[in-house]
């Protein structure tokens, strides 16, 4: 089975039956997905949340005016939702040397730097992705929206093949038949890698780095080739002037 054991799914304390629909449909996503049922988790309330904090993943599905303190799952994020709105609530910073040079990265993602998001929530669903605020390596996904429709029809949308791969960053904000999709919060860590695969991961994200390590290697590989060949050429003069030496010598020897 998908054993969700260590994910805590939120609801508001009275869902309505898109809500209800909206969980259903996004557990058929899952299974569909996996190829098994999916089981295990853990289902508490908006309002819980303060009172027992979740351990491990957490998945939020919640109208924004039901957020209640369920908002504090986005406390990691970029972004803040109130009012009625959604905008960029903190200043992350540069996530790479890329975001200087451009406002979109090669998937089409909106980067952080220069994506400024004011934006109501009306008629609209969101998906949000982010590190959990009580465990490290772990995740936060909020789908919230303007009420259990939008929700539940963003949840649909996972379910379209065409849609699926536009849906990246950790912000997708769909309005109608239309995604926008948003790249601003730092990104995290999940599980552990070999070392010779983290060196790897962490190069491909500090190009910088990734060239004066191949400088400082290029020399290093020039300095040892040097250091050898100069090595050779020592002992290559040193065995011929052994030879001069024993030729030298035969030849006193024979006269």
């Amino acid at each position: 089975m998908a054993d969700l054991g260590e994910t805590t799914v939120v609801l508001p304390p009275a869902p309505d039956t898109d809500m209800i629909g909206a969980y259903l449909d996004l557990m058929g996503f899952f299974g569909s997905v996996t190829w098994y049922p999916t089981a295990g988790m853990h289902l508490v309330t908006t309002a819980d949340i303060a009172e027992h904090p979740p351990s491990g993943d957490v998945i939020l599905l919640a109208p924004a005016q039901q957020m209640g303190p369920a908002a504090s799952l986005l406390s990691r994020s970029a972004y803040q939702i109130d009012d009625g709105h959604i905008h960029v609530g903190q200043d992350m910073g540069l996530q790479g040397i890329w975001y200087i040079f451009q406002d979109r990265d090669r998937s089409g993602l909106r980067n952080g730097v220069t994506a400024n998001l004011n934006a109501p929530i009306r008629n609209t669903a969101m998906m949000i992705g982010a590190e959990s605020p009580y465990a490290r390596h772990r995740s936060v996904l909020a789908l919230v929206g303007d009420d259990g429709a939008h929700i539940h029809d963003l949840i649909i949308s996972l379910h379209d093949r065409k849609a699926l791969p536009s849906l990246q960053g950790d912000l997708v904000l769909k309005n109608g038949n239309r995604f926008t999709t948003y790249r601003t919060s730092p990104t995290y860590t999940v599980g552990h890698l070999p070392f010779w695969m983290w060196v790897d991961w962490f190069l491909s994200r500090h190009p910088v780095l990734m060239y004066l390590c191949g400088v400082v290697g290029a020399a290093m590989l020039g300095t040892g080739a040097w250091l050898w060949l100069r090595a050779r050429a020592r002992r290559r003069v040193r065995e011929q002037a052994i030879a001069d030496e024993a030729a030298r010598m035969a030849g006193h020897v024979s006269e």
